[in-house]
């Protein structure tokens, strides 16, 4: 009797255990049913970055793993980044399926969007849909289907306008052929023997442009040119050619004086031909061992940006000069009879020395003469180029041939002494010799470092979305797993008790036995 109640007792502990996995199995397979996904609605997109006003396609995906009775979703975007003709923000659709011989599993679209403005552009998806047939009898709302969606974005650049057309193309000297126009690129010029240096001037007709000029304004007798590269915010590129011919020297032809005879007469001329006496023909200005004249006009395309025409009073004679409007600096058009540039005439000691500004982070200098200079320092002086003119400047000398002390005015007409740098064409203040003067110039504004920003930018892959309430599918599992636990510690108990009831049993039949023998 005793051992049949124990028989039981495991035979129960053994059923038990076979059911605590049953259901653990049960509940993991459940738990599996309840996170996988009836079908999913994925947004693609044929490109991941484009410019302001390019166009792109954007498509969405249905796929299911089972027949589907109604599909209907809405694709939303930013309407402000991107435009589609016929809606403005949301695109929805809708799909009814009768039977089971439709592609009831698979449906595409392709939009197409223009891109608006410079950013990111999201498209994200929201989805429904419904099983085709209830054939397992369940409760009506059992056919809901879980579907997985999926967003896609983009990046919107500007990719700047592409106009790399000149509004304005001149030269310091001769004149364009043909007349300049925007759309002609081939031009050429001839000069005359006297003019040795040639300056090019273009002007951009889409701000956002910029230019630069191959080749150097120094001429040599025959043929060279100069090209003006435009290049447009979009890095659209067109090259202005000038083909540029300096003529030859003239050769002096001597005047021969005819031989009077008989029968020949020498005609005199009835009038004097009249010899133009103007102010340059009349006084002769020596600067270092070169000889100038006053020319007696600036013209329009010499004068640098802010001055303008004014008259000086050299040797009792008046001049065209032109006069700074921010800096008091005067200029006047000198010539070797070779070439014309601008100098600095000062009125005071009547003095000219070359005009060579200097263009350091939008601060212009104005080089001065060291014709009586006192600085107490052991270089040599010489002339420099600077800009295309020649200034005064003490050497450096280390060696390298790279470094001057020029003496300069600013745009606040303080003068001092500057490190001039002829390879990176830099200036620099020369502290240790330096003019003392009034007012130090303000320091530079600090920047607030907390009004600086960054602007973190999110990923471009699709950001998925789970509709499966996989907080629910958690709480579910958790349960499981917790029962699963009390099932299995509440069996082992119970072997443990029968195991230890039959091994009381065994010891009440041996003293049993024992009792017998006796």
């Amino acid at each position: 009797m005793k051992n049949r109640t124990l028989k039981i007792k495991q035979f129960m502990c053994l059923v038990l255990t076979v059911a605590v996995f049953a259901v653990i199995l049960g509940l993991g397979d459940n738990a599996l049913k309840v996170n996988a996904d009836d079908a999913q609605v994925v947004v693609s997109l044929d490109k991941n970055n484009v410019n302001v006003g390019d166009t792109f396609n954007v498509k969405v995906t249905y796929s299911s793993t089972i027949d589907s009775a109604y599909l209907e979703w809405t694709l939303s975007y930013d309407s402000s980044m991107v435009s589609r003709s016929g809606s403005a923000g949301k695109i929805s659709e809708s799909f009814w399926f009768e039977d089971a011989n439709e592609n009831t599993k698979n449906v595409t679209q392709t939009y197409s969007f223009t891109a608006k403005n410079v950013g990111k552009a999201v498209f994200s998806i929201e989805a429904t849909s419904f099983k085709l047939d209830n054939t397992k009898g369940e409760e009506s709302g059992n056919d809901y289907m879980t579907v997985k969606t999926s967003s896609a974005s983009l990046t919107i650049s500007d990719k700047g306008s592409s106009d790399a057309t000149l509004s304005g193309l001149s030269l310091s000297s001769g004149e364009l052929t043909p007349d300049f126009s925007p759309e002609t690129t081939e031009y050429s010029v001839t000069v005359p023997f006297e003019v040795s240096t040639l300056y090019v001037y273009a002007t951009e007709n889409d701000a956002a442009a910029s230019h630069t000029i191959e080749g150097d304004e120094f001429l040599e007798v025959g043929t060279k040119k100069r090209v003006v590269v435009v290049t447009a915010q979009d890095g659209t590129v067109k090259r202005y050619t000038i083909e540029i011919t300096r003529l030859p020297k003239p050769t002096e032809v001597p005047t021969q004086t005819p031989t009077a005879t008989a029968t020949q007469t020498t005609a005199v001329p009835t009038s004097t031909p009249e010899v133009s006496s103007t102010p340059d023909e009349k006084i002769t200005i020596l600067i270092g061992d070169e000889k100038y004249h006053i020319y007696e006009t600036i013209e329009e395309d010499m004068i640098p940006e802010g001055f303008e025409k004014t008259t000086v009073e050299y040797k009792e004679i008046e001049y065209e000069a032109v006069k700074g409007t921010v800096i008091d600096i005067t200029l006047v058009c000198l010539t070797n009879n070779t070439e014309m540039s601008l100098f600095v005439y000062d009125a005071e000691k009547e003095l000219f020395y070359p005009y060579a500004p200097v263009t350091v982070k939008s601060e212009i200098y104005t080089v001065l003469s060291l014709e009586e200079d006192n600085l107490d320092v052991d270089y040599e002086m010489t002339k420099i180029q600077i800009e295309g003119a020649y200034a005064d400047a003490y050497a450096v000398n280390d060696g390298s041939n790279e470094f001057y002390i020029v003496k300069a005015m600013n745009g606040d007409g303080d003068v001092n002494y500057y490190c001039y740098d002829s390879v990176e064409l830099t200036m620099q203040r020369y502290i240790s010799a330096k003019i003392s003067v009034e007012d130090e110039p303000a320091a530079t504004d600090k920047v607030d470092a907390s009004e600086v920003t960054q602007e973190t930018q999110q990923p471009d892959n699709p950001v998925v979305k789970d509709n499966s309430k996989d907080s629910n599918n958690k709480f579910i599992l958790g349960l499981a797993v917790a029962a699963c636990i009390l099932c299995v510690i509440f069996a082992s108990a119970l072997i443990f008790f029968a195991f230890k009831e039959r091994k009381t049993y065994k010891m009440a039949d041996f003293d049993e036995s024992e009792d017998g023998e006796e």
